[in-house]
């Protein structure tokens, strides 16, 4: 397998320190570029090398990428559910559908937050930052509370219009600060830092648009769940970043009181998964092959053509390449990661 050649002259992104450990093996390729990734031996955090990835087609990638489908089926899900009418019943149904009955837990907590405050009385501006088709939104919004949701992916928040009204924009959070002048009382950010190349200018932003007692409230892969040599998410340049609790404690340098309200105690490396991230890794250096994540390759690694060439190689009578081509695309997809809760407030 290829090994890059790493200039370890740069710094960190997201602290600025030089003490940066390569791991120099080629973890995914897209289009012409090839990745690896470095660990911050200062902060922890992993980049992806090169940390690029203004290119990625996120609108193609959503249409191909199989765990999308389960996203989907959860927006289908809750516009059923608000469709029956505006009684709380129908709310109270849909928080319950998100926090308890989907692919994972990334909106439990705001959700919880959110319930809170209706039954204290309290209306709340909240901005969600990636609202995607706009449903977690949708549903903060049945509270009481004016939210607002943005989003890159011109379909997805044209969709989310059209089902769940206009509170919806499709822009980044640079054009959004620009051109605001309110405050929010709640930002939420429901895994998108990872995909950010410019996360440490994100929190700038939220910063800036948060009222002074307001809350950020972010869920990323949790990083502290894998050793260094693994990347147990998305590949790049799909995520960017593996964020990890010491990432996050380093913003108390820059006046944010931090914490993690969802943690059990536990940050127990997933072990198996790590497994399965290494055969992945090993079975594409046998067969020289590096993980495609190019939706527009008939080899992207996270389509669901990949369950299908698995089986018809396991039927093949020459159980040789085939095999191992399609056994390293199904040991790299769909390897999950529990998420980090993180609870940030500005320090008066």
């Amino acid at each position: 397998m290829k090994t890059l050649r790493l200039d370890l002259s740069e710094s960190c992104i997201w602290c600025g320190s030089p003490e940066l450990k390569a791991t120099g093996a080629t973890i995914a390729r897209y289009q012409e570029c090839s990745y690896c990734f470095v660990l911050c031996r200062n902060c922890k955090i992993k980049l992806a090398y090169p940390f690029q990835g203004e290119r990625v087609d996120y609108e193609q990638i959503q249409k191909r990428k199989w765990s999308s489908a389960f996203h989907r089926a959860d927006n289908e899900w809750i516009a059923s559910i608000l469709s029956n009418g505006p009684e709380p019943l129908w709310t109270e149904a849909a928080h319950a559908f998100l926090e308890h009955k989907t692919l994972d837990a990334r909106y439990a907590y705001a959700l919880k937050r959110v319930r809170e405050a209706y039954l204290e009385g309290r209306s709340l501006r909240i901005l969600e930052v990636g609202c995607n088709e706009g449903y977690a939104t949708a549903v903060m919004a049945r509270y009481g509370h004016r939210c607002t949701g943005i989003d890159i992916q011109k379909g997805a928040t044209a969709a989310a219009r059209r089902r769940y009204g206009p509170m919806y924009e499709c822009c980044g959070i640079e054009d959004f600060e620009r051109r605001t002048t309110g405050r929010f009382d709640l930002i939420c950010a429901f895994e998108v830092i990872e995909h950010l190349a410019d996360p440490r200018g994100f929190m700038s932003r939220c910063r800036k648009l948060l009222e002074p007692k307001g809350t950020v409230i972010l869920t990323t892969p949790d990083g502290d769940r894998m050793a260094p040599d693994c990347w147990l998410q998305d590949l790049p340049p799909i995520h960017l970043t593996v964020f990890s609790r010491p990432t996050f404690q380093w913003l108390r340098n820059e006046g944010w009181l931090i914490d993690f309200p969802e943690d059990r105690g536990t940050t127990r490396p997933l072990r198996a998964i790590e497994r399965r991230f290494r055969t992945m890794r090993n079975l594409h250096e046998r067969i020289g092959e590096v993980p495609d994540v190019d939706p527009a390759s008939k080899d992207f690694i996270y389509g669901a053509q990949t369950y299908v060439g698995f089986e018809k190689a396991m039927n093949s009578p020459t159980l040789t390449v085939r095999v191992l081509k399609s056994l390293a695309r199904l040991a790299g997809i769909g390897l999950p990661s529990q998420a980090i809760v993180v609870r940030l407030q500005l320090a008066e």
